[in-house]
């Protein structure tokens, strides 16, 4: 009996995460279906000019930029001391998914590349909600 208890708990935290991250993901295709798109290295280089000052990002970060013209993707990373990478295009290329990734760098959470098991909770808890509310509402 205490296996088949274990096992409904199981599935029910599963079914429950799954839902929560779904509602995540729909909020920010939501706030990214009324956003500006982003068609070129360019443009890509103008918004993060644009919402960089807007976030008060710190001037010594230096952020390398990737637009990708085949993929679909969107990510911030942290690569050395002061130095990030956001590669960004397809379906995600758009200024809504941009500050998305831009108050992940802001906010501290790109500062571990290897990702544990507590910080992985903290992470799907805390961090990338606070990025999807920041890209609904633009407050910090």
């Amino acid at each position: 009996m205490l296996d088949k208890d274990l096992f409904d708990v199981g599935i029910y935290t599963l079914g429950a995460f799954l839902t929560y991250k779904y509602l995540l993901f729909g909020l920010g295709k939501f706030a990214g279906s009324k956003s500006k798109k982003i068609n070129s290295q360019l443009e890509l280089e103008l918004m993060v000019d644009k919402n960089r000052k807007k976030m008060n990002i710190n001037p010594n970060y230096k952020i390398k930029l990737e637009f990708l013209k085949d993929s679909t993707k969107a990510e911030s990373e942290r690569l050395d001391e002061n130095l990030y990478r956001i590669r960004i295009g397809g379906a995600y290329a758009n200024e809504s998914i941009l500050k998305h990734e831009l108050y992940h760098i802001s906010d501290g959470h790109c500062e571990e590349n290897i990702i544990p098991l507590p910080d992985k909770i903290i992470y799907w808890l805390w961090e990338e909600p606070s990025a999807v509310f920041y890209q609904l509402t633009n407050l910090k």
